[in-house]
């Protein structure tokens, strides 16, 4: 049995509404990886079928320099920009930008309308606090064998970029402020490390070869060298004397 009909309205709208953003919100912060790369993903809704959008970014408000075009027929755009100026080349470097979305279509008055603008946050890559692995805390050692000794530690960074390096540092105070002995590795591990005997404090952080700073440095573990034992020397029985063991 047919049901009873229902009644709807449609109402032509007196004016094409603008591209609407989605996505990212207003405010929104991003953070560049350890490459000084970046991906974020742009979305917008259109009442518009069929269209070309232009997503458009400037570090101005009144997108007066530095604007960056990108065309697409989609609601959306995964953007990858690269702060070395590879890839893609586009760049955005920290600090704020802007973004808009430009529509041109033919139900577009003049052909073309544009959204509101929003802006997002572009911030450093700031790297997390190494960990120490081995030798562990209040490990003792003798001084003959500090050369030999394996310092080992890990990063947040699968493969550190070129402008990165780990510095391992030495003191014989836990505060660091008198560094007796720094090593520069492009590596997560080191041998070779002559140390006098005493009492040692060693840590691990993350140097950008650019700016010289060292940031991310690991909680200190403590060492302690000791001088090396003697060969041992049988005190009894005499060397060449001659024992009797009576039996029971």
């Amino acid at each position: 049995k047919p049901s009873s009909p229902s009644t709807f309205r449609i109402i032509k709208l007196a004016k094409v509404q603008p591209p609407k953003l989605s996505v990212p919100a207003e405010g929104t912060k991003v953070s560049l990886d350890a490459n000084n790369d970046l991906k974020i993903y742009f979305g917008w809704k259109s009442s518009v079928k069929e269209a070309d959008y232009y997503l458009e970014l400037s570090d101005t408000r009144e997108f007066s320099s530095n604007i960056t075009k990108v065309k697409t027929s989609s609601t959306h755009y995964s953007l990858e920009s690269s702060g070395d100026d590879k890839n893609s080349g586009i760049k955005l470097s920290p600090g704020q930008w802007f973004w808009r979305v430009v529509r041109n279509s033919e139900e577009d008055e003049k052909n073309t309308d544009t959204s509101e603008i929003r802006s997002f946050i572009v911030e450093k890559f700031v790297p997390q606090e190494c960990k120490l692995l081995y030798p562990t805390d209040n490990f003792t050692i003798e001084s003959s064998e500090t050369e030999t000794q394996n310092f080992i530690w890990k990063t947040n960074i699968e493969q550190l970029p070129s402008r990165y390096a780990c510095v391992l540092q030495f003191a014989a105070k836990n505060d660091f402020k008198k560094i007796e002995i720094e090593k520069t590795v492009t590596s997560n591990q080191i041998s070779g490390i002559s140390l006098k005997e005493g009492e040692w404090y060693w840590r691990v952080g993350l140097k950008n070869l650019e700016s010289k700073e060292i940031t991310a440095s690991s909680a200190a573990r403590k060492l302690t060298v000791k001088a090396p034992l003697g060969n041992a020397v049988f005190t009894y029985p005499e060397n060449n004397s001659t024992n009797v063991v009576y039996g029971s």
